[in-house]
């Protein structure tokens, strides 16, 4: 029997599915991040999490890491060559010979699994946002998803951030009023600006489950009741993203029409209508009717099965 492995490494969690001959999931589990920016020791620390899930995954199916005959990894910090290598040489120490490393921007692409050429440009936006586009040749591309460095505009921790500073602008340095305001301090149970300042800490301490969670939910429904602040912000968030997405039309090449793929929370679990309105209104108003959108329902880590399955049929 011949196994594989997937893996889709993201800034909070990391799921890792087992595959049989047949290209069926036989198992999943799941861990915590494995991306070497939000660990405390670095590269050392994707190690252990991989080594530490991966041998789990395979002993509780009686296998080891010789059975693999081929794994894809998507995770979350491989933005340049050095890093790349750096875990690739992560993934050998483990005991894969055969794998396929990138950053878990293009599983996306792959997951949908689209009938036909498996190309597209994936703007996934989840707690950040990154762009990665795989042509009709196979050729790849990855834009943004190093911040503020690459001017990223999107995702949960822009808009978490962006909640705070409106209703900060607004108590703090009188500008323009925003719903923000009410709904937080309802949620979070202020009563005043001092408050409110104090609630900074909840952005780095764990006194409130889930709070950046909420905060989002709050910015959508702010932005659907009309609120002219969170309005701008996301316009921002669309114009950034058809700025991606036209780029990777500029730098890779694609016949007909081109598969748009919006993955990540944002696009898939939050209540972002409106905003995805604004997003694909920008790139038909700049390029035409080319499009096919599709949102990302499935996991990410399906789209490690449908490349396996590519790569060894």
């Amino acid at each position: 029997m011949k196994y594989y492995l997937g893996v889709d490494g993201g800034g909070t969690k990391t799921d890792y599915i087992l595959i049989n001959e047949k290209f069926l999931v036989i198992d999943r589990l799941q861990g915590g991040t494995t991306n070497h920016e939000a660990l405390q020791n670095g590269y050392d620390g994707t190690y252990y999490e991989l080594y530490e899930h991966i041998h789990k995954l395979l002993s509780r199916n009686n296998l080891q890491i010789g059975d693999v005959k081929d794994a894809v990894f998507g995770l979350a910090g491989i933005d340049f060559c050095f890093q790349h290598d750096v875990i690739s040489k992560s993934i050998v120490k483990i005991g894969l010979s055969k794998f396929l490393l990138c950053n878990d921007g293009f599983l996306g692409v792959k997951a949908m699994g689209l009938s036909g050429k498996q190309s597209g440009i994936n703007y996934n936006s989840g707690t950040a946002t990154c762009c990665a586009g795989i042509d009709d040749s196979g050729n790849m591309l990855q834009l943004g998803g190093i911040g503020e460095l690459s001017g990223d505009f999107g995702g949960g921790l822009t808009i978490t951030q962006s909640v705070y500073m409106l209703i900060y602008r607004e108590l703090f340095l009188k500008k323009a009023k925003t719903i923000l305001t009410k709904y937080y301090f309802d949620e979070f149970k202020i009563t005043n600006r001092e408050e409110f300042l104090e609630s900074a800490r909840f952005f780095s301490e764990s006194y409130i489950p889930d709070f950046r969670k909420k905060l989002v939910e709050i910015f959508f429904i702010a932005l659907n009741e009309g609120d002219a602040e969170c309005n701008k912000i996301a316009h921002k968030m669309a114009s950034k993203g058809a700025v991606y997405i036209s780029a990777m039309l500029e730098n890779l090449r694609f016949e007909g029409n081109v598969n748009i793929i919006l993955s990540g929370s944002i696009h898939s679990k939050a209540d972002s209508a409106r905003y995805i309105d604004l997003l694909t209104k920008e790139l038909e108003n700049k390029h035409g009717s080319i499009f096919n959108f599709h949102i990302l329902e499935t996991e990410p880590v399906d789209g490690t099965r449908n490349w396996i399955e590519e790569r060894n049929s």
